[in-house]
């Protein structure tokens, strides 16, 4: 039901009506987008003003390439710059053959459902991809194929010539895009053709899955679910009577686990537009929507439709009281007094403003805000830059020897910990200060055929009474990996990522997978629970390295990792807490914190006297493969001269004008020749090769060590003598002209 201008174009014959349902035209953040087809610039000020942070709009192939070669960019350039200025993201969808790229008319009514001649699509899609790379990074691949109103073609057909060809065309211009679709209509008996002939063939030429369904609730209706498809039938699982499949069936049958899912049409058409029960009506489906998302881990994100009525513009419109705006005047910049606002409307801006997790984008950046809010290694996912946000690591430290999977941490190594608190706490039912009763730690120790982590979580009331795969509706732990360390933005890729859980549930502790790189085997990890003396639940885990592929265990090997704990107190999960971010409010692994493997625990005695003294001590210290200090990869010996010469340090090094985020150096002076090894601050906030936003160090008060490369990858190297520890900064006036042992961290 995507194009109103279609729908202009085409007969009233070419909508497809069911008797007693409502009429159909022909998985990293939670948001709220709307569809606005291309509307007056007014429309987009009530959009912002409601706190929604997408649009849906149609990028008519028909409109913009009227004859072979020649494009009219003037209304989507309008439309786009609109609502880049207002901070509203645009999922454009690109569909629509115009006369001349016809390879014929077959049910002789407009021509913009008739499969396209070979070449043509992709060719424009291209330009489109372009034009607006940087401004548009959402493409979607036709609209509602399964429905003739839409498409004449086939199912395989859909896949030849637009899908596959569409796909590639978006990344070869714009790598850094996504692919959507196949933009189904849950409705009809084409549907299980279409799962099976796309997702069989093309699932992974899309990035995100999208899909409509208006299907009613067994809340608002109890005919629904039983008579007829429920939203929750066309979400989950299909009636005993019907024989169209529930999106996560054809999603499992296919293997498509790992891609967030978006439903980019759905709402309910209040007839007559006004009248006050329908539109209470159409309030109340909108909220049940909201609510169906925030249970679902794989939904994540829900376009409405539509913004506005037909109105006066299009008398007799069959879809007019899908909007929740009608119009009363304007249009003008005066929006305000241009719409009479429906119930619905302030649906979604009551939930924006009591869940100010979603649609937040990602962490602000480090450094100074970037042109163009384009940052050296990528786009910003929707937080303006504002301050200095370092990565988070978890140090996994090597195992003596293989850990007993029993429940209990006696034969861990607690140096290094991921912390979680009730500050930490994202509330989902109601703003909140937080949840004093919960909080938890998380270590990690590895050796060459598994990954262990261990967790204490601290709960006053523990339920869960799931199933596995919901097991995240409950109390339970997630994580999630990137193991190949590529840091996708804005979702799960197919190489490297893995989202599971782990919980205590009625018949003992279980796992479930939800996300998994191609190729991985099955999910069959080692994991037994237990309590504490405190009686603090205890989780123990045994991963073997290759459900994590592609990693191969070394030292110094780096992986993304994130982890939540959800929080069910009796009555439903409430909210979580989460270790950097990444799973709860978006599938992001570009937020995802860093789990490092580092080499086994040693002391070295410090100062070492002589280079021969270091050697010494690097032979007692042999831990696979590598000389290891308290958990670091290596160590370096340093011939201690008297303190530097120079200038007095200034405290923290400026790069390129962003403040570091690591300690100071303790303010000692300077005073004599140059260290054969020099040193700089322990903690950086750069923890990355670069900096995040900001290039090479250009100020004056530049790193005195390793340059930070300016967008390569890899850690920065932190110079720590041993008998200050780890994360402590160089004391300069200690230098006493020896020689001694310093630690080399990740």
């Amino acid at each position: 039901m995507t194009s109103r201008s279609l729908v202009l174009a085409l007969p009233v014959a070419a909508l497809l009506v069911l008797p007693g349902a409502v009429a159909f035209a022909a998985h990293g953040e939670d948001c709220v987008g709307i569809n606005t087809h291309i509307s007056n610039d007014d429309t987009y000020d009530a959009v912002a003003a409601a706190g929604m942070k997408w649009v849906r709009i149609d990028v008519n192939w028909f409109s913009v390439e009227p004859s072979q070669g020649n494009f009219n960019w003037g209304e989507i350039d309008r439309v786009v710059n609109k609502a880049q200025s207002l901070g509203l993201k645009v999922f454009a969808t690109f569909g629509y053959t115009p006369p001349w790229a016809s390879t014929g008319n077959v049910d002789g009514k407009e021509p913009g459902n008739d499969v396209p001649k070979p070449g043509h699509f992709e060719a424009a899609l291209r330009v489109a991809a372009k034009r607006y790379r940087g401004k548009v990074a959402h493409w979607g691949l036709w609209n509602e194929p399964n429905l003739g109103g839409f498409w004449e073609g086939n199912a395989q057909q859909y896949v030849d010539l637009i899908v596959k060809p569409g796909s590639d065309a978006i990344h070869a211009e714009c790598p850094e895009c996504f692919a959507l679709g196949p933009e189904l209509a849950n409705v009809g008996d084409k549907l299980n053709e279409y799962y099976d002939t796309v997702f069989g063939q093309a699932k992974d030429k899309f990035d995100i899955i999208t899909h409509h369904t208006y299907q009613d609730f067994p809340e608002l209706d109890s005919g629904a679910g039983i008579f007829s498809d429920s939203f929750y039938n066309a979400l989950d699982k299909k009636r005993v009577f019907s024989s169209r499949m529930a999106l996560s069936e054809a999603l499992a049958k296919y293997g498509i686990t790992h891609k967030d899912v978006w439903i980019t049409e759905t709402g309910y058409k209040a007839s007559p537009p006004t009248d006050s029960g329908e539109m209470d009506y159409q309030k109340k489906y909108y909220e049940l929507v909201l609510k169906a998302q925030l249970d679902r881990a794989w939904f994540t994100n829900t376009f409405f439709y539509e913004i506005e009525d037909c109105g006066i513009y299009i008398p007799n419109c069959d879809i007019d009281g899908y909007g929740i705006l009608r119009r009363s005047g304007g249009p003008d910049s005066t929006w305000q007094d241009n719409f009479t606002f429906k119930p619905a409307y302030n649906v979604i801006k009551d939930w924006m403003t009591a869940h100010p997790g979603w649609c937040s984008g990602s962490p602000v950046d480090a450094g100074t805000p970037d042109a163009g809010g384009q940052d050296a290694g990528g786009t910003d996912a929707g937080t303006a830059d504002g301050g200095t946000v370092a990565p988070t690591v978890l140090y996994a430290v090597r195992a003596p020897a293989p850990l007993n999977i029993d429940g209990r941490l006696d034969e861990w190594n607690f140096k290094y910990e991921a912390p979680v608190t009730s500050a930490d706490y994202v509330e989902l039912t109601a703003p909140t200060s937080g949840d004093s009763d919960l909080s938890g730690r998380v270590i990690a120790m590895w050796d060459d055929d598994y990954l262990y982590l261990g967790a204490v979580i601290t709960d006053d009331v523990h339920k869960n009474d799931h199933l596995p795969s919901e097991m995240w509706m409950g109390d339970s732990w997630q994580t999630a990996f990137d193991a190949d360390f590529d840091r996708t933005a804005g979702h799960y890729d197919n190489d490297g990522d893995t989202e599971v859980g782990f919980a205590v549930l009625a018949g003992g502790p279980s796992t479930a997978q939800w996300a998994a790189p191609n190729g991985a085997p099955s999910w069959n990890p080692k994991f037994m629970s237990g309590k504490d003396a405190q009686n603090h639940l205890v989780f123990e885990i045994g991963i073997p390295w290759a459900q994590l592929p592609p990693v191969v265990p070394a030292v110094g090997k780096l992986l993304g990792f994130a982890y939540l704990i959800n929080d069910d107190d009796g009555n439903g999960r409430k909210g979580f807490i989460e270790w950097s971010t990444g799973i709860g409010i978006s599938k992001d692994p570009s937020n995802f914190g860093t789990l490092a493997l580092a080499g086994g625990p040693c002391e070295v005695d410090s100062p070492c006297q002589t280079e021969a003294d270091c050697a010494g001590a690097q032979m007692q210290c042999q831990c696979g493969g590598f000389w290891t200090c308290n958990g670091a990869r290596r160590c370096e010996w340093m011939c201690g001269s008297p303190p530097d010469a120079g200038t007095a340090d200034t405290g923290t090094p400026t790069d390129g004008g962003a403040k570091d985020e690591g300690p100071v150096d303790d303010g000692a002076q300077d005073a004599g020749p140059s260290d054969a090894v020099e040193i700089f601050d322990a903690v950086q906030g750069d923890h990355g090769g670069q900096d995040i936003g900001t290039p090479d160090d250009t100020g004056s008060a530049v790193d005195t060590g390793l340059t930070d490369g300016g967008g390569g990858t890899g850690y920065d190297v932190q110079y720590v003598p041993t008998d200050t520890g780890p994360g402590t900064p160089i004391d300069l006036t200690t230098d006493s002209g020896g020689c001694s042992c310093a630690t080399l961290y990740l």
